[in-house]
């Protein structure tokens, strides 16, 4: 019953502190994220990156929902515990090192995604557009889309819990992961280019880290 007992605590130790580590690198990468934003805003609205394929993406407010669930998304390697403190921090450098990338290309190629238009009427009597409105418009800026940090995590996060849950827990993530990347076209946040470029950054970074900063085998003692 002891053993138990030390090994709920140790679990429960373990969850803190990836929590606390999750809000700790979320705090500081949205920093310097809206640092990034207030230096290109100006320059962002002259530049689109509009395709006829981003003009007959429908706008879908209520996905608004999807798009937030992100923050939820954490939670499955936060409270997995398949992953351990260690592997969590090679996750959050995995990241971090993304995001740097997607701060290159913000202030590189600044562009802004022109708002869906939302009278008071409409975000009054309906709650997605409301959400939309007045609390997306508000939390994330027009500018810093490309690339979309939105997907260089979704993906970055489906790649490191390969093997690290069941074959249908797994799928079901990577589905719900998929659901997110497209609720950045629906809710009109990014562009395509956004989306393609985002996934390129992840995919690239996780081969470097993989490469040059390879997880140490365990060894028989």
């Amino acid at each position: 019953m002891k053993g138990k007992n030390a090994l709920k605590k140790e679990m429960a130790g373990a969850r803190l502190k990836k929590l606390c580590l999750f809000l700790s690198a979320a705090m500081l990468l949205g920093v310097v994220y809206r640092l990034v934003s207030e230096i290109t805003l100006e320059r962002s609205h002259f530049l689109t990156l509009l395709t006829p394929l981003d003009k007959i993406m429908p706008f879908i407010p209520e996905t608004v929902i999807i798009y937030f669930s992100i923050y939820l998304f954490w939670l499955v390697p936060i409270l997995s515990r398949e992953i351990s403190l260690k592997y969590f921090w090679r996750i959050i450098i995995t990241i971090a090192i993304a995001f740097l990338a997607t701060f290159l290309g913000h202030l590189l190629l600044p562009s802004s995604y022109p708002r869906p238009e939302i009278s008071e009427t409409a975000a009054q009597s309906n709650w997605a557009e409301f959400m939309v409105k007045k609390f997306l418009h508000w939390v994330d800026p027009p500018n810093n889309t490309f690339p979309s940090s939105h997907v260089v995590t979704v993906i970055i996060l489906m790649k490191m819990m390969f093997a690290k849950l069941g074959r249908w827990p797994y799928r079901l993530y990577c589905f719900w992961g998929t659901l997110i990347m497209l609720s950045t076209l629906t809710v009109k946040q990014h562009y395509l280019i956004d989306v393609i470029s985002a996934a390129i950054i992840a995919f690239l970074v996780c081969f470097c880290v993989n490469k040059y900063l390879p997880e140490k085998s365990k060894t028989a003692p």
